[in-house]
Order: structure tokens, then C-alpha cells, then sequence
């Protein structure tokens, strides 16, 4: 019967266009996956769609039909790309334990564990990951595995090299099959780890490469474009970047991905005032799987940048502490990933608590490596505010002394207000004008 074969042929030249046409096909492509109708590699693309749509209930059976045909191969495991299952954890954490061979993440090698692995590779690769991911090179899942732990024993401008060059050889090496979504993600991966600019350039030659793209790879190249306008502080055009990415393909064909490009526009949104649309884009519905993946946080927390600039504190603190609890209950307390201690302390300033906005913004500085100028100057400029009048002059000048050394220039203009407000408490007229011409400017 070729009709299985068909039926995933068109699901995947569909998938290219608009994910959410390609839906269509799921629930017979899972039951055809189910009673053994489909190769093995098209058993696991098949589980990667799911989890991109958020439909995670069905990969269990899926995968465990992956894990025979893989058995009945004779070639068996070892033609199958082995990425390790962090990978899958870091799209959804806890859901490795519910697939089948979940107790390999303990060292056991299994068909189940490498079946599992290439999913999650493929969907990690699809649409960026944390900083350290480097695909390209032997060794370079590891990297990503100890990132995401924290443990990565690079940092700094050791680990930014390890990425810049990671980017090159995926360029450098087309013909080992790098395709865009490889490069998407350690392009991504340069955007996490504190490079911009650099991300940018190479974005650039993404799209000066010759021959047709797909259109969903389109559409994840704008989504990276408005990453990296977020990471410099240029709401205007990060929220352009989402926009068009969403003309290309719509929200719901970006699955839990969504997550990620609603939070990029609706905090540009929020930043520049445009409340009602942030909150008309913030209400547009995603898979309930996104709140079971880091890929969730930021969208929770653009929910509470939201609901703290509409005056609703007590909201946002809600949406701060959902953050707080996802990422402790996964072990991922990471502030450079999300820095949910200053945004809970920008919450308890707006309700007058600056006890514990001023608790909440120490211990975020005392996690914070040296690396992380931007989140380490922000957090200064919160712990100001939650200082008395007279003491808050130096923190404030540290801060933006870090900001003039990170990419972002929206949280150096808030720096530079604040210290411009502290020069005009205190008298020196000359010094706040000064300060908020420059802010001004940014």
C-alpha cells in the first residue's frame, strides 16, 4: 500500500509551506506510523512534527513504533544520527522520561534513546537553542547539553569564538549537509550568547546564498532577524521582523515556536507603548504544550512586561513566579536564559515592596557570571531603584558603564534616564540634561 508513503510526501511539501496545512495529515500519519506503514525515518520525522505543533501526547506511541522499526533495520542503531537526549529535554523537559528507552539518559546505550535524540535534534535545529549549541562538530552536543545544565565550562569570549566558529564551518561545509535550519541554529546560538552584530552578518549571508528557500526557512529567518533587533534594543524592527514573518506563515503553523516570536513582538509592543496590540497579540492562541518548554518562558515573560506596564502588578507577578517555578522545577536556574529575580523585583517596586525588590535584585547579581554585562547592568539599575535617594547614584553609574559595553541600547536609554533623574534630584541640573539628551537619543 503506497498511500502511507503519499500521505507523507505531501505532509512534508506542505510542512515547507505552512506547518498547519501539514496538520492535516497527522492523525493518519500517526496511526500509519502506529501499525508499522512507514519507515523508520519518517516514523521519527513524523514524531518531530508533533512536537513542533505541541500535540506531545501522541509521541510516546509514535516513538515506540520508531524504536522497532529502527530494531528491524539491518543496519540497526548505528545508521541513525546519535544526538544525546538533552536535546529532547531542552524542548520539553520530563517528556524524555515518558518515551521509550528513557532510562538510556543514564548512561545505557538503546535504539530508543538515539530515536529519541534525533528528534529532538531536529527540532532543536529548527528554531535556535540555547548558547553553546554547536551541531556542526564532534563534540559540539555536548557543549549544548552543558549549556543548558549551566555547566559548560567555556565562557565568555571563549565560548562566543567556539560558536563564531561552529557558524563558519556549517557555512565552510555544505557539502556535509548543513542544511538552513543548522545554520539558523547556531546563528541563533551567536544571538544567546551576547553577538548581535556578528549574528547579523551572518544572517546576511543566509539570504545572499543563491537558489529558492522554502517558506517556512523565510519565516524563521525573520524570526531570527527579530531576535537579534531584540537583543540590541530596536523594538521597532524587531516587531517588523515578527509581523512579516507571521504574513509568511501564520501564528498557529509556528506550533510552540510561537511562543518565542509573540514574545519578541509583544515586548517590542510594550516597550513602545503600543499596549493594545501587544495585549491583541498576546491573547492569540498556542499549543498548551508551550508551558511544558523553556520555549514557554519568554512569552511568559512578555505576558508580565505586559501586565506590568498596564499597571497591573500584582499580574505580573503571577507570570514572573510561573517562571520562576518552571525553571527551578526543570534545574535551569539560569539568569542569563531568564532573568525572573528582576523581573519579580521591577513587580514588588511597582508595589511598593522594595525590601524585596532589593532582596530579589542581590541575589540575581550574585548568580550573574562576569560574562553577562546586560543582565548584570539591568539588574544594578533595579537595585537603585529600590535603594534610598542617596545611595543610589553608584549603582546606577555602574550600570550603564556595563550597558555602553553590551549590544542592548533600550536598557542603556533606561540606565541613562534613571541616572538622569538621580543627577536632577540631586541638583546637578546640567549633568541630568546631559544624561537625557543621550538617553533620549538611543
Amino acid at each position: 500500500d503506497r498511500r502511507p508513503r503519499v500521505r507523507f510526501e505531501l505532509a512534508r511539501a506542505e510542512w515547507q509551506i505552512d506547518p498547519a496545512t501539514a496538520a492535516r495529515h497527522l492523525s493518519d500519519l500517526g496511526r500509519d506510523a502506529r501499525a508499522g506503514r512507514l519507515q523508520a525515518d519518517a516514523v521519527v520525522t513524523v514524531a518531530t512534527w508533533m512536537l513542533w505543533l505541541g500535540r506531545t501526547e501522541e509521541v510516546p506511541d509514535v516513538m515506540a513504533e520508531a524504536c522497532r522499526a529502527s530494531g528491524e533495520d539491518p543496519e540497526g542503531s548505528a545508521a541513525r544520527p546519535r544526538v544525546p537526549e538533552p536535546w529532547l529535554r531542552y524542548v520539553y523537559p520530563g517528556l524524555f522520561r515518558s518515551l521509550p528507552g528513557a532510562a538510556a539518559s543514564s548512561g545505557a546505550s538503546s535504539v530508543a534513546s538515539s530515536t529519541a535524540s534525533s528528534v529532538a535534534s531536529s527540532v532543536v535545529s529548527s528554531m535556535g537553542s540555547p548558547p553553546g549549541l554547536d551541531p556542526a562538530r564532534p563534540g559540539g552536543h555536548r557543549a549544548h547539553a552543558d549549556a543548558w545544565r549551566g555547566t559548560d565550562p567555556d565562557s565568555g569570549w571563549a565560548a562566543r569564538e567556539r560558536i563564531v566558529a561552529a557558524v563558519e564551518e556549517t557555512f565552510r561545509d555544505a557539502g556535509l549537509g548543513f542544511g538552513h535550519l543548522t545554520r539558523i541554529a547556531v546563528i541563533a546560538a551567536l544571538v544567546h550568547s551576547g553577538e548581535p552584530d556578528e549574528a547579523e552578518r551572518w544572517c546576511d549571508a543566509l539570504d545572499q546564498e543563491e537558489g529558492r528557500r522554502p517558506p517556512l526557512v523565510d519565516t524563521m529567518v525573520l524570526v531570527l532577524r527579530a531576535l537579534i533587533h531584540h537583543r540590541r534594543g530596536e523594538p521597532d524592527a524587531a516587531a517588523r521582523c515578527v509581523a512579516g514573518a507571521f504574513d509568511l506563515v501564520p501564528v498557529r503553523g509556528f506550533g510552540v515556536f510561537g511562543g518565542v516570536a509573540i514574545a519578541v513582538a509583544a515586548e517590542a509592543l510594550t516597550v513602545t507603548g503600543r499596549l493594545a496590540e501587544a495585549d491583541e497579540l498576546l491573547r492569540r492562541p498556542l499549543p498548551e504544550a508551550l508551558f511544558a518548554s523553556p520555549l514557554g518562558l519568554p512569552y511568559l515573560r512578555a505576558r508580565g512586561r505586559y501586565q506590568l506596564a498596564a499597571g497591573r502588578p500584582r499580574s505580573a507577578l503571577t507570570e514572573f513566579l510561573a517562571c520562576r517555578d518552571l525553571m527551578t522545577s526543570w534545574g535551569v536556574d539560569l539568569p542569563g536564559l531568564l532573568p525572573w529575580r528582576t523581573d519579580l523585583a521591577e513587580a514588588h517596586l511597582a508595589l511598593g515592596d522594595t525590601g524585596t525588590a532589593h532582596r530579589l535584585a542581590e541575589e540575581q547579581l550574585a548568580l550573574l557570571t562576569a560574562g553577562e554585562t546586560c543582565t548584570r547592568g539591568a539588574t544594578l539599575r533595579v537595585l537603585a531603584r529600590a535603594l534610598p535617594h542617596d545611595r543610589r547614584l553608584w549603582p546606577l553609574v555602574e550600570a550603564v558603564e556595563l550597558l555602553e559595553r553590551s549590544p542592548d541600547r533600550l536598557e542603556l536609554a533606561r540606565a541613562l534616564a534613571d541616572l538622569a533623574d538621580q543627577h536632577r534630584t540631586s541638583g546637578r541640573r546640567a549633568s541630568a540634561a546631559a544624561l537625557a539628551r543621550r538617553a533620549a537619543a538611543l
